[in-house]
């Protein structure tokens, strides 16, 4: 059982990309072709894109990250918001906790997003957990891990 929660956070991964990709919209529905014009991709187009403890499973599966997050910057209304909350890892860790414990370290995350043309338009510490020494798997902490909140804004 353990071996499938990562399994099924990155199908989940994979679902929000081929989300993204086939450009739906805050409802899920598939744009229209017909309905391609600039104006009317700006108008269907999501006020904001929110992931959510997932960030850290695009590593664990064969994605661009960078395209992906491009993808998403171009997905968004003007001034939309890129919403990334996941479990931090050790300052100076990188990505390479996210195999052994799924984590990633929250500059990680601000160093790839900004490229893709975002900025860092803010952050919270509102599910930050002290306790949490960034050295146990996500899922022996029951939910209590320290986790980061960004909002990355389309320029």
């Amino acid at each position: 059982i353990e071996g499938a929660v990562p399994a099924l956070r990155a199908l989940r991964a994979q679902a929000l990309v081929t989300q993204v990709r086939a450009g739906i919209n805050q409802d899920l529905q598939p744009l229209d072709e017909a309905e391609t014009e600039a104006g009317a991709l700006i108008e269907l187009a999501p006020d904001a894109v929110i992931m959510v403890n997932a960030y850290h499973d695009l590593f664990l599966v064969e994605e661009n990250r960078g395209q992906l997050n491009r993808d998403v910057l171009a997905s968004l209304k003007p001034g939309g918001v890129y919403g990334i909350i996941d479990h931090a890892a050790a300052v100076g860790a990188g990505s390479s906790a996210v195999q052994s414990l799924h984590r990633i370290e929250k500059k990680t995350v601000v160093d790839e997003v900004t490229a893709a043309g975002f900025k860092l338009g803010g952050e919270s510490n509102i599910l930050a957990n002290a306790a949490d020494d960034h050295t146990a798997k996500i899922f022996d902490l029951d939910g209590k891990t320290d986790k980061f909140v960004l909002r990355f804004e389309k320029p």
